[in-house]
């Protein structure tokens, strides 16, 4: 699998197996890094844009999820789900709270500009 991987971007290598192991080698023909980064990639996706864009995306996924959190505990206190329910509903929604607040630390603490 790595072999065919390595002959679809025309590279030349090996690998070998030492141990529990797996070591390869690879060489790229005419692979290079380009000198100057500022004009290959388009400059419109900035860190900041993009902690914003997942941080509107965790945002509307903690809702959701707090949503169904709040319904499953309205549903346990009417009998019609069982307790064990409410574990993994707070399971999910405090961990999408968690990134969430992570998200928008990391946006903010991103330079202007």
């Amino acid at each position: 699998m790595i072999q065919c991987a390595l002959e679809q971007l025309s590279a030349s290598g090996s690998n070998r197996k030492e141990g529990d192991e797996f070591i390869i080698e690879a060489e790229m023909e005419g692979a290079t890094v380009a000198p100057d980064t500022r004009r290959v990639h388009t400059p419109t996706m900035t860190l900041k844009g993009a902690a914003l864009l997942a941080l509107v995306g965790t945002i509307l996924m903690t809702v959701l999820l707090v949503w169904n959190f709040v319904s499953n505990v309205v549903y346990v206190l009417r009998g019609v789900e069982a307790p064990i329910v409410l574990f993994a509903s707070f399971i999910y929604a405090f961990g999408c709270l968690t990134v969430m607040v992570f998200f928008f630390v990391f946006h903010r603490a991103q330079p202007q500009g």
